[in-house]
């Protein structure tokens, strides 16, 4: 039986990197047919949703009770990851090729790394310095070469650089709440508040709240559907039955998927410096998770 639980687990995980690494293609396919800011006020609205029934049902299950403070945590994150980070990913993907956001996203572990020891929390051995060095060396050849040979630009770049950090921000904050009162709860309400706080931003900027070109409805229903709800629970799935460094998985994985998709999908050119970059990346996180850490 839990030889089972284990294929079950792995299979869990391995549906979930390939969902995630159709997010940046999917976007590019859409970007221009339907605002950014929108695709991720709608896909974290109706996806947390989704999650709502699992996260009440486990909250029951936790004996967990959300007051003032759990909400305005929740709020904040909610903020932090949907409204700020997801959203200004969102808007880079029009503006640089979907295989150089992916790749560049991929590098949050680092940043959280880095926010956790600017907060005292964790201390570099000097393995992993080296592994955190390769990791950036990594993405600023891959930021560089792509603006230079004018396939990306360097708004573009920056947005995706930003959203990078800001995950990796979004990451060390939501750790607490997540111990608190579950991933599930943690990731429902605020997809929700997160989606929430969007419609200002949309107004203010006269974008619809649900008006658009509803031929797009079929790669909406994925993103919110498989990309958000069912991708999320699967990847939850996997990491709760098999070993914690499984989840590092995502971040090896999806540049290099998620390239060959683009190049497939989109026809987009891979150069031998993206390559290159791309690998001292995937290098770097590999670095950096084969030492422990020092406490």
């Amino acid at each position: 039986m839990e030889r089972t639980v284990k294929w079950k687990a792995v299979g869990a995980l391995a549906l979930t990197i390939i969902f995630f690494s159709t997010f940046e293609v999917v976007s590019k396919e859409i970007t221009y047919r339907i605002q950014p800011m929108q695709i991720n006020y709608l896909r974290f609205l109706l996806g947390g949703l989704l999650l709502l029934p699992l996260a009440l049902a486990d909250q029951r299950k936790r004996a967990v009770r959300l007051d003032g403070g759990k909400l305005k945590s929740l709020a904040w994150l909610g903020f932090l990851n949907v409204t700020l980070c997801l959203s200004v990913f969102q808007i880079s993907i029009k503006y640089i090729p979907a295989s150089t956001a992916a790749v560049i996203f991929c590098t949050n572990p680092v940043f959280v790394h880095i926010f956790e020891a600017w907060r005292g929390h964790h201390r570099f051995s000097p393995f992993q310095i080296l592994g955190l060095a390769c990791a950036l060396a990594g993405l600023f050849l891959v930021a560089f070469h792509e603006v230079t040979r004018g396939s990306g630009s360097w708004l573009g770049t920056g947005l995706a650089m930003f959203s990078a950090l800001t995950y990796g921000l979004y990451i060390v904050q939501a750790r607490q709440a997540t111990q608190e009162v579950g991933s599930l709860t943690v990731n429902s309400i605020s997809f929700i508040l997160g989606a929430l706080a969007c419609i200002p931003l949309l107004l203010y900027f006269g974008i619809p709240l649900l008006t658009f070109d509803y031929q797009v409805w079929p790669w909406m229903a994925y993103m919110t559907i498989v990309l958000t709800s069912l991708a999320y629970f699967l990847f939850l799935y996997g990491l709760e039955h098999l070993p914690p460094g499984a989840g590092s998985l995502i971040f090896f994985v999806k540049p290099v998927l998620a390239t060959a998709l683009a190049a497939w999908l989109l026809h987009e050119s891979i150069s031998a410096p993206f390559m290159v970059g791309t690998l001292v990346i995937i290098l770097g996180l590999w670095l950096y998770t084969r030492r422990p850490e020092v406490s």
